[in-house]
């Protein structure tokens, strides 16, 4: 199946600041990408580390450890609609396995980029790649999304204060939350500033799912910790460019890629 998308499509991206599209995974995938997220969380477990009492367990930067991951990390379908979503050619800026437990609660409120070390400039074009792994109905945990909201990027939110979003944007609070339910395979994009939250995972089986963050080209380095730059070397206000770390992943003109 040939992944292009429509002109509404990006526009309705544009627009609301989030999207689903359809079956840009194959079974094969999923299925090598589940498996490594599985393995992952069955190690932790024979660690002596009880993976259920974290709202979520996370690997950050997979690709660099897992070739069937890394495959997933760079598949040509996801990075040519974040391409295309986007506008401009983009950066891998991380991907991250996530594991919410069934019986796991709900994720509060919050933006993406503020928490990373990006500096949160307005034209700033961040955009994260939410993969299915399983499916991922609304008892299951899937994401809800303010409509429009990638537009506040002002507020420089942090996470670990549940209720700070709505200090820092008291008028959202009432705002409607629109809930995306996924199959496995399917992929919601939402921009790097669009408010997004988790509903709880209800559903008896882990909600295992895949990000793909990426950053567009003039992104700089903020001096603040994070997992993805601590130790790198970089100086406040720095081109985030290394080929190594972070990769080219788009092109402006994204060409008809077959899944």
């Amino acid at each position: 199946m040939n992944m292009r998308l429509t002109d509404d499509q990006i526009a309705e991206y544009q627009y609301r600041g989030f999207i689903r599209i359809r079956n840009v995974l194959s079974e094969k995938e999923v299925a090598a990408c589940r498996a490594l997220a599985e393995r992952n969380r069955d190690a932790a477990m024979a660690a002596k580390r009880d993976y259920r009492d974290e709202a979520l367990h996370r690997v950050v930067n997979a690709w660099r450890e897992d070739e069937a991951f890394k495959q997933i990390t760079f598949h040509p379908g996801i990075s040519a609609a974040a391409g295309q979503l986007a506008g401009c050619d983009l950066r891998l800026w991380h991907d991250q396995v996530m594991i919410k437990p069934s019986g796991n609660g709900a994720t509060f409120m919050h933006q993406g980029q503020p928490n990373w070390s990006h500096y949160c400039r307005a034209e700033a074009q961040s955009i994260t790649a939410w993969v299915a792994l399983v499916d991922v109905p609304l008892e299951a945990g899937c994401m809800g999304y303010i409509p429009g909201s990638h537009k506040r990027w002002d507020l420089g939110q942090q996470m670990g204060k549940v209720d700070s979003f709505f200090e820092l944007a008291p008028d959202l609070i009432d705002a409607p939350v629109e809930f995306v339910p996924l199959k496995a395979g399917d992929v919601a994009f939402h921009h790097g500033y669009t408010v997004h939250c988790a509903a709880p995972n209800e559903i008896g089986y882990d909600r295992i799912a895949a990000t793909i963050n990426f950053m567009d080209l003039q992104t700089t380095f903020k001096d603040t910790p994070h997992a993805v730059t601590d130790g790198q070397g970089y100086v406040d206000g720095q081109l985030l460019d290394d080929e190594r770390l972070f990769p080219i992943m788009t092109q402006i003109e994204p060409a008809l890629v077959t899944n």
